[in-house]
């Protein structure tokens, strides 16, 4: 398995690999493994609260990419451009309403 840093994150793992007398691998790779067991030894309540915490972290990542890429010059401004084109120019299909 990789990992990959910046060259800032690098940067910063040597400089507190050096001050605990290791290298960079082995600091990454020993406060992975004690991530992983402090996580798998969490009461099921914490654990809960680690979980939810995650998904608002991962709730908030999204956030940031969707304004990144609807922001102009972002990824998906050429994509709504190319649909109301499309719209302008007829080249579409309404969608079928359905009943409830």
């Amino acid at each position: 398995m990789e990992v990959h840093f910046t060259p800032e994150q690098e940067a910063q793992l040597a400089q507190i690999a050096s001050k605990a007398g290791t290298d960079a691998e082995r600091l990454v790779k020993d406060a992975a493994l004690r991530l992983l067991e402090a996580v798998a030894e969490l009461p099921v309540d914490e654990e809960d609260a680690l979980a939810t915490w995650l998904n608002g972290q991962k709730a908030d990542e999204w956030d940031r990419q969707m304004q990144k890429d609807f922001s102009p010059g972002g990824r998906a401004v050429r994509v709504v451009e190319n649909v109301k084109t499309d719209i302008s120019a007829g080249r579409f299909k309404p969608m079928d309403k359905k009943s409830t």
